[in-house]
């Protein structure tokens, strides 16, 4: 890859993730690249790895998500690099951050996750979570994981639903 191409790579990742404000999935970061016909997969991950490696940015796993945050020195360098980027780049990320800001920020802020008990039975743990504050911490437990993955494999399109209903029946 050359040179000053991998440069600006670097820095539409870095000026994506601070724009964002919350750790972005890899697959975002791969289909606004890809999407956008700037890049191919394999060049972002070549990217992201050295943006990892050289400490710009860091990787978490939450699920089966790779999540991308900016480091004190990724933020830094967006902010004073951020002119290298041309407009219409930067306009491009704004408007594909407008456009999957609610998915991106559910990404992070809904999860799953299951777990087998010491009852011999299985508990799933579901949350929704917004500015990190906890809107709802719900624990239910099941005696069959097959019922322990649905329920965490549901809770993303239904958490709303839920959420609400329960707030209604409450309040």
């Amino acid at each position: 890859m050359i040179q000053e191409t991998q440069k600006l790579y670097k820095l539409m990742v870095l000026y994506m993730l601070e724009r964002a404000d919350t750790p972005v999935a890899n697959s975002r970061i791969v289909d606004f690249f890809t999407s956008g016909e700037y890049a191919n997969y394999f060049t972002v991950q070549e990217v992201l790895s050295s943006l990892e490696a050289d400490d710009f940015i860091v990787s978490s796993q939450k699920q089966n998500l790779t999540l991308y945050s900016l480091t004190e020195r990724g933020e830094l360098s967006s902010k004073q690099f951020k002119d290298e980027i041309s407009d219409s780049f930067r306009e491009s990320i704004d408007l594909y951050l407008s456009k999957n800001m609610r998915d991106i920020k559910n990404e992070v802020s809904i999860t799953s996750e299951y777990f087998k008990n010491k009852n011999g039975e299985y508990t799933a743990i579901c949350r929704i979570k917004e500015k990190n504050v906890t809107l709802i911490d719900l624990s239910l437990s099941v005696p069959l994981e097959e019922n322990a993955k649905n329920i965490c494999e549901n809770w993303k399109d239904k958490s709303g639903e839920v959420y609400k209903a329960i707030i209604q029946n409450l309040l």
